[in-house]
């Protein structure tokens, strides 16, 4: 006889009667165990580690049941694969509870977007009810059902592979007894179902306490409070708008906001609305934006104290935004002789220069980077020469030219033109705050020489000039509060606040104060910083939108947002927040309205909208607002809807609501004519041109589609300005 052991592996049989023979002819009981593997694998172990005499028995067994078997030299398996084969059972049962819990944890705490399941919802709702509340339920119990599938079958995976391995329990064993008789393994116990309640019972009671938790979190509890999402830091991205927003409406006569009067210290209470420019150039309307800008610059030749009017103006078109660029040139060709659109466009190549070049070391930038930086460069200092050649005392060109000198020239450079600058407004305070920005150490400059600047004015006769001694403290508290020393930095910023009301003192500020968990007191700095420089979309508007964020004052930092991504869509600051401000925005209005504050609601979704026209969420959510409590019976729904519109005809929400009841049920052509009358009353109305835009899609009338949407994006809903460009790619 042969020393040689060997294993011998069944395969899978489809007839059950044959695999109840085999049993009955080895003397031993078929598992469910066993069975299953052999099912699921394509084959399981009849016997391990035998010699020839044992195993040609149970091959004779296997051959008069008709089941086909396969013979394999046995090996001596390794310790822990021995362990594993010994605990596989309880090894299997770990894989599905952990796969299965990490299945539903993944899918509804630390879910990404997930398109398989995005696609499964959408069916729901269009094939089976739009029920709000049911797709609520229903989710959750589908995400447990396929958590469990998920978690069982990585409970079967691991006794498949034990089988293919030839080391899952085999089904019986030899044994050197009397006559060397197959002896059957001792009995596998199959688990009572009956003991599997209990179990049972605790799985189903932690899924429905995770699954009401989820509810209550999806509808109660806040957004979490998620640090500003970080975009890719390169030079495409930077000079990307970071959604589509509509342009504000026009200015009724002159751009200016705020009351008239002046503050205790004689500067003007009103200030320049720069959405407002921004409007005049989306439209076209260049002769009046040059008329406006020269007006502008005309007052502040007669009086000094209006230094930031022509500033702002310049401003408003500091945007990396290439939509820009054939705008200004069709101004620049419509008033060729006016300094406003040279110093407009040379504002627009400064602030390109700045978003290609990013904020990295000079050491860290790529070159690429640094090139385009250049480009921008040359054509922007063209335009700001051409600007100061039409207008000698444009204070604002020569501020423009030092942030681009900045970038690559010398403190001569610098110096040449803030003394030119201070020869014609030697009471400038905006002028001296940006040179002393680049007298920075880190621009090259030194704390003695902004510290000989500051001292070197007459703060007797200009009081207001003297808080520039605090921009060395400033500087010092930004640099403390990057290395994380934010007690030192708050008292360096504290110190700079003391030489006088500055915004960048009081932003620098709120930021150190932010970081220190104080965001109410960083809110009320932003506050009177905003006071001070109302409209600032470089610093002070982003920097509160996300401390209010942080408070859950959603609302207000959506205004915030939305007043800076009108004029500069491409605000670095703004990407960051973006995001987060408008998920605020949706779970606000949710709460809101189930409150039952519907009115409320929509205004939410609508700020919501108007920031991200093209989130699907936003959108769909403002429809079951809309909606609202009429979203039973259909035909009763409408029948109610069109009474309260034949009561209060001039009821936009309530025309709206019918509108989507009746597009629910695919009857368009009787919508048309709602809008058609209500417009007749309201021909100014942005949102119900956008309703009747699309309500006109759906019937396929898409250039007539196309006008109306673009009616709705002047008069400042954004999704207007998404509809028409979508429609006039169509073309």
């Amino acid at each position: 006889m042969s020393d040689l052991l060997v294993d011998v592996v069944a395969k899978r049989s489809r007839d059950p009667e044959q695999l109840r023979l085999l049993a009955e002819r080895l003397h031993v009981p078929l598992s469910r165990e066993w069975l299953r593997t052999l099912r699921w694998a394509g084959r399981n172990v009849l016997v391990c580690g035998t010699d020839e005499v044992a195993a040609a028995r149970v091959l004779s067994a296997a051959k008069d049941a008709g089941i086909e078997t396969v013979v394999r030299p046995a090996r001596v398996a390794p310790a822990h694969m021995r362990f594993v084969a010994a605990h596989a059972q309880s090894i299997a049962r770990a894989f599905f509870l952990l796969t299965a819990l990490g299945s539903f944890l993944k899918l509804y705490f630390f879910r990404g977007y997930n398109p398989f399941v995005h696609f499964a919802g959408l069916l729901w709702l269009n094939l089976v009810t739009r029920n709000q509340t049911v797709f609520e339920i229903v989710g959750p119990l589908a995400a447990v059902g396929l958590s469990l599938l998920i978690g069982y079958l990585a409970m079967i995976s691991v006794h498949v592979n034990l089988a293919w391995l030839r080391l899952s329990r085999p089904l019986v064993s030899y044994a050197h007894a009397p006559g060397n008789e197959i002896l059957p393994l001792p009995p596998i116990r199959s688990p009572d179902p009956r003991k599997w309640w209990p179990a049972v019972a605790v799985i189903c009671g932690l899924a429905a306490v995770a699954t009401g938790g989820w509810l209550l979190k999806s509808i109660y509890a806040p957004p979490p409070g998620e640090r500003p999402r970080r975009p890719p830091d390169t030079r495409a991205e930077r000079t990307r708008p970071v959604t589509t927003v509509a342009p504000a409406p026009l200015p009724a006569g002159w751009p200016l906001a705020g009351s008239e009067g002046r503050t205790s210290d004689g500067y003007p209470r009103q200030w320049v609305d720069k959405a407002a420019l921004r409007s005049l150039l989306w439209h076209g309307r260049f002769a009046e934006l040059s008329r406006d800008i020269e007006e502008l610059q005309a007052r502040f030749e007669e009086d000094p104290l209006r230094e930031s009017w022509p500033i702002d103006a310049a401003d408003a078109f500091a945007s990396a935004t290439p939509e820009l660029d054939a705008a200004l040139e069709a101004w620049v060709k419509a008033t060729p002789d006016s300094f406003a659109p040279y110093l407009a466009r040379g504002s627009h190549g400064v602030a390109l220069a700045y978003a290609r070049r990013g904020a990295k070391y000079m050491a860290d930038t790529p070159a690429s980077d640094v090139v385009a930086m250049r480009q921008s460069l040359g054509a922007a200092m063209a335009d700001l020469v051409k600007a100061r050649t039409l207008r000698p005392k444009l204070v604002a060109a020569m501020r423009e030219q030092l942030r681009l000198l900045g970038l690559s020239s010398t403190r001569d450079s610098l110096k040449r033109v803030i003394d030119d600058a201070l020869v014609v407004c030697p009471s400038c305070f905006r002028i001296r705050a940006t040179y002393l920005n680049f007298a920075r150490p880190r621009w090259g400059g030194s704390y003695g020489e902004m510290e000989d600047f500051a001292r070197a004015v007459d703060d007797q006769r200009w009081p207001r000039l003297h808080a520039l001694r605090g921009y060395v403290d400033e500087d010092r508290a930004n640099l403390l509060h990057q290395a994380k020393h934010l007690d030192e930095a708050l008292g360096a910023s504290d110190r700079a606040c003391a030489q006088g009301d500055v915004a960048d003192f009081l932003t620098t500020r709120a930021r150190i104060k932010m970081a220190r968990g104080d965001t109410a007191g960083a809110v009320g700095d932003l506050d009177r910083a905003d006071a001070i420089l109302p409209g600032d979309v470089g610093a002070v508007l982003p920097l509160r939108a996300w401390a209010r964020a942080q408070t859950g004052d959603w609302v207000l930092a959506g205004t915030d947002l939305l007043a800076v991504l009108r004029v500069d869509p491409t605000n670095n600051d703004a990407r960051k927040i973006f995001d987060t401000v408008v998920r605020g925005l949706v779970y606000q209005g949710w709460v809101i309205f189930k409150g039952g504050a519907r009115d409320r609601a929509l205004r939410i979704y609508d700020l919501a909208a108007n920031l991200a026209p093209t989130d699907a969420e936003v959108l769909q959510r403002r429809e079951w607002v809309v909606i609202g409590k009429e979203g039973g019976d259909p035909l009763q729904a409408i029948a109610n809807t069109e009474a309260a519109v034949k009561a209060s005809p001039d009821d936009f929400r309530a025309v709206q609501q019918l509108d989507y009841l009746l597009s629910r049920q695919r009857e368009f052509q009787r919508v048309l004519p709602l809008w058609d009358d209500y417009l007749s009353r309201h021909p100014d109305d942005g949102p119900a041109h956008m309703e009747r835009a699309g309500t006109l899609h759906l019937l396929g009338r898409d250039g007539d589609a196309r006008a109306e949407a673009a009616k709705a994006c002047d008069l400042g809903v954004s999704e207007g300005c998404v509809r028409a460009r979508a429609l006039t790619v169509q073309r």
